[in-house]
Formats: C-alpha cells, sequence, structure tokens
C-alpha cells in the first residue's frame, strides 16, 4: 500500500466514524507510517505495507472518543516528545505559550541566562521530568 493510499482510508473511515477526518488522519498516518506530517505529500507513493489493520483499530478508538494523544502514546511538549498514559494529562498548546511567557518575562527583566525550573504544576510533562528550562538557548534540557 502507498503512503496517499494508506492517507485515503484513513480519512474515509474516520470521516464514516465522525472523526476529525483530515487534521487527525494525517497525524495518525504520520506516526503509523514514520513519516513526518509535514512530509506525507511529499513521500505520497512511498510503499509503506499494509497497516490498515491497527489503523482501523485506532480509529475505532478515536470514533470511542478516546484523545489520539492515548492512542499514539506520546505526545510533543515544547519541542520533547512525552510518553501518555490514561493517568497523565495531555500537553496542551496553552501551556506551551505560559512557558513563552515566562521566559519572555525573565528576558525582559534582563535574564538572559540562567536555569528555570518547573516542578509540581500538574501531571503531565512538566513535573514528570521537573521541567528545567536553560535560559540562554531557550529551549528545554
Amino acid at each position: 500500500m502507498k503512503l496517499y493510499e494508506l492517507l485515503d482510508l484513513c480519512r474515509r473511515e474516520m470521516a464514516a466514524a465522525g472523526c476529525d477526518a483530515r487534521h487527525e488522519a494525517e497525524i495518525l498516518v504520520s506516526a503509523l507510517a514514520g513519516v513526518p506530517r509535514s512530509r506525507l505529500f511529499l513521500e505520497r507513493d512511498r510503499e509503506v505495507g499494509d497497516p490498515s489493520g491497527k489503523l482501523r483499530s485506532w480509529i475505532t478508538r478515536r470514533a470511542a472518543g478516546e484523545p489520539v494523544q492515548y492512542i499514539l502514546g506520546a505526545w510533543e511538549f515544547y519541542g520533547r516528545e512525552f510518553l501518555l498514559t490514561r493517568d497523565t494529562l495531555i500537553p496542551r498548546p496553552e501551556t506551551e505559550g505560559l512557558v513563552e511567557r515566562v521566559i519572555g518575562s525573565l528576558r525582559r527583566r534582563g535574564r538572559e541566562d540562567g536555569i528555570l525550573l518547573d516542578v509540581g504544576t500538574g501531571c503531565g510533562p512538566s513535573p514528570s521530568r521537573g521541567r528545567i528550562f536553560r535560559l540562554e538557548k531557550w529551549k528545554p534540557f
């Protein structure tokens, strides 16, 4: 099966199940095929085998209301991938925005370097690794 065929199959089956066929289909197919979402269309003719059985299982779970992040078992937060279970909160874009605001505030106060430690602010990725941000690089480490 080619990548574009898998994506078409996913979109059709997700739409039939009442799911967000365009956006979420790309996320699921990207994870399933191991192709970054940004390259799905560039590599559309790539052979991916026949992962339709696993794909249908994922679509069934999504149609039952399970979040995509739990289906995949991982999600990116602030440039790093975190493993997820139903026992963890799903990283939210709003939380990334909060991190950006804190770092921006420190920068405006003249703090161009240093360490920012975020501990115990939820049960998601922040306390799971005791988020540490190196301010000189503006990236977590």
